[in-house]
C-alpha cells in the first residue's frame, strides 16, 4: 500500500482516491541538542534531532526534501520545523526497523524521527541532510492530501462547518506555494460524491472575500482561481458524502 501511496504522489496527473493505514500522534518530542552523526547502514540507539509530523514533501534530485513540524496545541504547527533532505543515501526504516526502498514511500501525515548527518543551519525554519529517518507512525485520521507541482502537503481536518468568515492562522498545518496558475490534485482516503474549494486572505482579517475554485468532481481537481492576487490563503475543502461532510485546510501562497 505504501508503494502504491508513492505512485500516486509522484504521477504527474494520476487521479486516485488513497486508503491511510496508521495512526498521527501529536506528543513528540522536542528537538535534541546537536548533531548526531550516523553510521552509513544503521540508525544508532541515541536521541534523534527532531521527531515530528511531515506536513510537507517536496520531490528534489536524488530524494525528497521533507518539513518536519512538532505540532502545538489542537494540533497547530507553532513550534520548531526543520526542512530535511533524504537521498538514495538516507537510511528510511519503519518503527519495526524495516527499511524503506525510496525516501519518497515517506508522505504527508507521516509521523518520524530524523538523525542528521551534520550541523542544521540557523536559520528559521531550519535545514538538514538526513542520515537516518525512522517512521513512528503512519497518517490514519488524515483524510486529504493536495499535490501542485512538485510538493504534496497534508491539509489539517476542520471540526465542524467552516465559513468564509473564519480567518485561520498561517501556521494551521503546512502551505503550498504558487505561482497563480494549475491544479490543486486532491487525494482522499475515499472518495467524495463533491468538493468545492474557496480561499481567504490569511494576512487580513479586515478582507474576508472568499475566492472560488472551479471544482471537479470525477477528477478531484480544483483549479486555482485566475483572479487570485498575491498573498497567502487559507483555503478550505469541503468534501460531502451521502450523509455528511468533511473540511480540511491549508495555506496557499500566491508568488510572482
Amino acid at each position: 500500500m505504501r508503494k502504491l501511496l508513492s505512485a500516486i504522489l509522484t504521477a504527474a496527473l494520476v487521479l486516485l482516491s488513497v486508503t491511510a493505514c496508521g495512526s498521527r500522534k501529536s506528543d513528540q518530542p522536542p528537538l535534541a541538542s546537536g548533531s548526531v552523526i550516523v553510521a552509513d547502514d544503521s540508525i544508532p540507539d541515541v536521541a534523534p534531532n527532531i521527531s515530528g509530523v511531515v506536513t510537507s514533501m517536496t520531490r528534489v534530485r536524488d530524494g525528497v526534501t521533507l518539513l518536519v513540524e512538532i505540532p502545538g496545541k489542537n494540533n497547530s504547527y507553532m513550534g520548531d520545523k526543520v526542512y530535511v533532505t533524504a537521498t538514495s543515501k538516507t537510511v528510511v526504516e519503519s518503527e519495526s526497523k524495516t527499511r524503506y526502498d525510496d525516501p519518497e514511500q515517506i508522505i504527508p501525515g507521516d509521523t518520524v524521527s530524523v538523525w542528521y548527518s551534520g550541523s542544521s543551519t540557523g536559520t528559521t525554519p531550519a535545514y538538514a541532510m538526513a542520515q537516518g529517518v525512522r517512521v513512528t507512525s503512519q497518517v490514519e485520521d488524515l483524510l486529504l492530501t493536495v499535490r501542485h507541482g512538485e510538493t504534496t502537503v497534508m491539509a489539517s481536518p476542520a471540526e465542524g462547518e467552516v465559513t468564509s468568515s473564519d480567518i485561520h492562522p498561517l501556521f494551521y498545518g503546512s502551505y503550498l506555494v504558487s505561482h497563480g496558475e494549475g491544479n490543486l490534485f486532491l487525494y482522499f482516503a475515499k472518495k467524495p460524491m463533491k468538493i468545492s474549494a474557496t480561499a481567504v486572505s490569511a494576512s487580513s482579517k479586515e478582507d474576508a472575500t472568499p475566492y472560488h475554485f472551479k471544482s471537479d468532481d470525477s477528477s478531484l481537481t480544483a483549479e486555482i482561481p485566475a483572479n487570485l492576487p498575491q498573498g497567502d490563503y487559507t483555503v478550505t475543502v469541503k468534501a460531502e458524502y451521502e450523509d455528511s461532510a468533511d473540511y480540511y485546510i491549508f495555506t496557499l501562497s500566491i508568488r510572482p
